[in-house]
């Protein structure tokens, strides 16, 4: 008698909100297996299983689902293995995870996880399973749409598989080796009275919340009126309807900006991304004075996995909430000043790194050593591409406050000396409509 699957569901479901972060997938080439119709079973010699797949919002379950089958195989006595992605920043994050191997639903349950690797190594694994295996990956988004086509494969030659929490485009092609998704739900965790429909993510807090529509209106109606508030009455502009960086929100539409080259600058810093194949799968971005979350929102929009760091609350309180209720880019934000962070968290590093008119303030308040220290541990964490902005010593509010005297072609003699890159471009601010220079080091 052939053995049951777990839970499998032919239920019909929409793909995954594309407002879930995911892991960047890799193009689709016109060879690609899973273009394919998947073999029959005469073909393959062997019983094709089943692939059970979980969607649902955060708390529905699928966690829980997939220790649950997980614990119940190895009773049984049938080969079990866990997976989860070893190249995704946001596990490596997990200090469970990452240092104790241990996955845990909100339920209290928990399971070993017996590989926490990259996607590569995983695929590898999935090579070698044994044909009576139970093969569970959770948080399957992070693995990106190249695995499809070898979880296909394991179920061909008889494996079972456990997909929970894929994204979008890995969906979609499961769906065409004729895969359906088991949809779960849950209860709005606000009101506990309908059934939720969206998410929320309270980085803040660290915790995600699902909710109903009629909650998640009257939440971001009153996170729009906080933002207002805050902006309006706090530094370094307070009492104006003004902002350093440009905010979205209707109710600023009129508002004076001051950096009006903001988006001048991302866009450029996203033309170099461009250029050097960036992002990749799992690309990082840190933004060092990062205000109330502009470029890391931008740079989120573009695939990066963003953090900001900023001295002021309220423009991290602010960045939070734009992220959670309106941006909806899993941006993440740090309070700190930029000298303790930086020296704090050698171990951290980033794809692409920014400071735009930072450390000069560094300066001004701790003495030049402290800013070169800065930039030094900055460099330190830039693995592709460092941008950085500085307000010239020469400028009429920083003359003899800085303490030394620099310009572009210093600075960029510092980063050519001090930063480990292979070569330093200077973006005249001149040539761009920009306020001031913006230094690129390149590293290989």
């Amino acid at each position: 008698m052939p053995r049951p699957s777990i839970g499998r569901s032919t239920e019909p479901t929409q793909p995954i909100d594309p407002r879930q972060r995911r892991a960047t997938s890799a193009t689709i080439s016109r060879t690609d297996p899973c273009e394919r119709s998947p073999p029959n079973e005469s073909e393959l010699g062997c019983t094709t299983m089943p692939i059970t797949i979980l969607t649902g919002l955060p708390g529905a379950g699928k966690t829980e689902r997939l220790i649950l089958a997980v614990t119940e195989a190895r009773k049984a006595g049938r080969p079990t293995a866990t997976f989860l992605c070893g190249d995704a920043p946001r596990l490596r994050m997990r200090h469970k995870i990452a240092e104790h191997r241990k996955l845990g639903s909100r339920s209290g349950l928990r399971t070993q996880v017996d590989h926490f690797e990259s996607a590569e190594r995983c695929i590898e694994r999935l090579k070698e399973a044994q044909p009576d295996a139970l093969l569970a990956f959770d948080e399957a988004h992070y693995f990106g749409v190249g695995l499809v086509e070898h979880w296909c494969a394991a179920a061909e030659r008889g494996a079972e598989l456990l997909i929970a929490a894929p994204s979008g485009p890995q969906l979609a092609k499961l769906r065409k080796f004729g895969h359906r998704p088991t949809r779960l739900t849950l209860n709005c965790q606000a009101c506990e009275q309908r059934e939720a429909t969206d998410f929320l993510v309270h980085e803040g807090e660290k915790r995600t919340e699902s909710v109903c529509k009629r909650c998640f209106k009257r939440m971001k109606a009153q996170a729009r009126t906080e933002i207002v508030d805050t902006l309006f009455r706090e530094t370094p502009y307070p009492n104006t309807k003004s902002a350093y960086q440009p905010i979205e929100l209707p109710e600023c539409s009129n508002w004076k900006v001051n950096r009006e080259d903001s988006q001048q600058r991302l866009d450029l810093v996203l033309s170099i991304c461009t250029d050097e194949g960036l992002p990749q799968a799992h690309s990082t971005y840190l933004d060092v004075g990062s205000n109330t979350g502009f470029f890391c929102h931008g740079m989120a929009m573009a695939g990066f996995e963003s953090k900001g760091v900023d001295v002021t609350a309220h423009n991290i309180r602010v960045a939070r909430l734009l992220s959670t209720y309106y941006r909806r880019d899993l941006a993440t934000y740090q309070l700190a000043n930029a000298h303790d962070y930086l020296g704090g968290t050698p171990d951290e590093r980033f794809d692409v790194t920014s400071a735009f008119s930072v450390f000069q303030w560094v300066m001004i308040q701790g003495g030049p050593e402290r800013g070169l220290e800065c930039m030094r541990w900055l460099f330190q964490k830039t693995k592709r591409l460092c941008v950085l902005e500085m307000g010239e010593s020469t400028e009429a509010h920083y003359v003899d406050q800085i303490g030394m005297e620099y310009d572009s072609a210093w600075i960029q003699a510092f980063m050519l000396a001090e930063g480990g890159f292979a070569r330093v471009q200077c973006l005249q601010g001149s040539e761009h409509q920009l306020w001031r220079d913006l230094l690129i080091g390149f590293k290989d």
